[in-house]
């Protein structure tokens, strides 16, 4: 029988950066592991300079490990090039981060596409538009799609900015302080959206936050404190 990997798999990972003139080395992560399974959702809560964005930067291959093991879907991603790391970023993760970083001078919906511009044929690209369509519902802004950034409100931004990232259909979805620029009625809207798509969609999610509604949200929590992982149970 094949056993299927895990989606996410850290074994033993470890974050230093090196010594600078004013200060030694410095060490972020100590001997974290963590499993994430196909269409789990987790949150890990902690304070600042705890290495939470380390640590997601690391996952999405933007960062590597001082030491340890990062394997995705059972590919081990040191052994990745630049080139075939980019490509997991642009088709196997979706990222969201704390400011929505969309483009001005595009549309709600065009910026929901720009991951999708590497796409060389006419199919791909009708595909896409199909794919953007349904996810400007799924966020609540089809009458919201041929908006720029500036005639939207910061919520509606960061709805945006979810469907962007889930635009690829990404296995895995990486969110660093989602609602901290938001204010609490966006705050609370966003957490049930994250929830709703992951329960729906079956997209994995790994969400670093600050807010208690949406690290309650997903289904396993951890805290991240001085660089250790730490769990603290499944969400009531």
């Amino acid at each position: 029988m094949t056993v299927t990997p895990p989606l996410l798999q850290l074994q033993h990972v470890a974050k230093q950066y090196d010594a600078t003139i004013t200060s030694g080395p410095v060490q972020v992560l100590h001997d974290v592991d963590l499993t994430i399974n196909h269409g789990q959702s987790v949150s890990i809560v902690g304070p600042s300079g705890s290495g939470k964005s380390t640590l997601l930067n690391i996952i999405g291959t933007l960062d590597r490990p001082t030491a340890g093991r990062v394997c995705l879907d059972g590919q081990d991603l040191a052994e990745c090039s630049d080139q075939e790391s980019a490509a997991i970023r642009n088709q196997c993760i979706g990222f969201i981060f704390q400011l929505h970083h969309l483009l001005p001078q595009c549309t709600a919906r065009e910026n929901i596409l720009v991951p999708t511009l590497a796409a060389r044929d006419a199919s791909g690209r009708r595909a896409a538009e199909a794919r953007a369509g349904r996810l400007l519902e799924q966020v609540g802004l089809v009458d919201r799609a041929s908006h720029r950034p500036g005639e939207l409100s910061a919520g509606q931004c960061q709805r945006v900015a979810v469907a962007r990232a889930l635009i690829n259909d990404p296995a895995l979805l990486l969110a660093d302080e989602p609602t901290g620029a938001l204010d609490a009625a966006s705050s609370d809207m966003l957490a049930d959206l994250l929830a709703d798509l992951n329960r729906d969609s079956g997209v994995a999610m790994l969400v670093v936050t600050h807010a208690p509604k949406l690290a309650d949200q997903m289904q396993r929590r951890y805290e991240l404190r001085d660089g250790k992982l730490l769990a603290l149970g499944p969400s009531q």
